[in-house]
């Protein structure tokens, strides 16, 4: 994905303003250190409201960072069906606080490309994340 004509496009949905702030700030501050360092262009856009999320997804996003649980009994399986439908390139990380396996594990099948648990590193994982997707590490 190192192409330097071509804006890297990152979603990140969240119904927990707060914790979505934290998040996508974080991931402004890494990608632009990123794009300095290796020429890339970035566009950080935040969603608190699945549904204003899949209003945009014609724009097709090269990364999404997607909470599990999004209000309105709406799951991130179920915005993640809609990613893969509308945009089945872009890389997905399902963000939860659930600590089971049979969730990380049906997100995987469904499409995601990593399940990563709200904890103390989960910031530091999603750097990881966004960069093992620009170093093609992550291709599914």
């Amino acid at each position: 994905m190192k192409n330097t004509n071509h804006i890297i496009r990152i979603a990140v949905v969240d119904d927990s303003e707060f914790y979505n702030r934290i998040l996508t700030k974080q991931v402004e501050d890494f990608v632009k250190s990123l794009g300095l360092k290796n020429n890339q262009m970035f566009q950080v856009q935040s969603f608190l409201h699945a549904e204003d999320f899949e209003s945009n997804l014609s724009s097709k996003f090269d990364i999404v960072l997607l909470d599990y649980f999004l209000g309105n009994g709406k799951t991130g399986h179920v915005v993640l069906e809609r990613i893969k439908e509308f945009s089945p390139k872009s890389r997905v990380a399902i963000i939860s606080q659930v600590k089971n396996i049979h969730t990380n594990l049906v997100s995987i099948t469904k499409g995601a490309n990593a399940f990563i648990e709200k904890d103390s590193q989960t910031l530091s994982r999603v750097c990881f994340f966004i960069e093992d997707v620009l170093n093609n590490k992550i291709l599914k």
